[in-house]
């Protein structure tokens, strides 16, 4: 829609700016016991389909803003963690979430199925880590910053683990 999308800290709310007009637009809101509890949106992501994607802080949701429909839906705890920090989404629309800091690793959000599932290899989810997702049409690349600053890639239709960089 051309407008650029942010997350706030300590109020969870998602905001919008029209830079053409420079104005704030208002958008609707996650309900506000649901941003008492998850207070900062960490990351966002827009989709193929222009639905936005956000990750909170301290309850690591997911939470899908569909800007045609103005309607906010929480899509549920993503894992057993403090943090969605990064969000990505591939060109088919499966949604990708960063999480940690128990053990870091990236999850995928099928919109079709509702299902989230762990893409992230057991022997490389690693506590402290935050993967920050970077998607391609040919790759996605899961960078770990401990330990050994490692590269984690996918391929991105299928989301199947294809190799790691140190």
């Amino acid at each position: 829609d051309g407008n650029l999308y942010m997350g706030s800290y300590n109020q969870g709310r998602l905001m919008c700016f029209n830079p053409r007009t420079k104005k704030w637009l208002e958008v609707p809101q996650a309900s506000p016991e649901f941003r008492n509890q998850e207070y900062i949106i960490c990351d966002l992501a827009q989709a193929p389909n222009g639905d936005i994607y956000y990750g909170t802080y301290p309850g690591a949701h997911l939470v899908r803003y569909d800007p045609r429909a103005q309607t906010v839906t929480d899509l549920g705890k993503v894992a057993d963690e403090n943090y969605v920090r990064w969000v990505a989404v591939t060109r088919q629309g499966i949604v990708l979430c960063g999480v940690g800091p128990r053990l870091g690793r990236v999850f995928a959000y099928n919109p079709q199925t509702r299902r989230f599932s762990v893409i992230t290899p057991k022997k490389d989810q690693t506590p402290g880590v935050f993967p920050k997702l970077l998607v391609s049409d040919r790759y996605l690349v899961e960078g770990q910053h401990r330990p050994g600053s490692r590269l984690l890639v996918y391929d991105p239709k299928t989301l199947k683990f294809l190799r790691a960089y140190t």
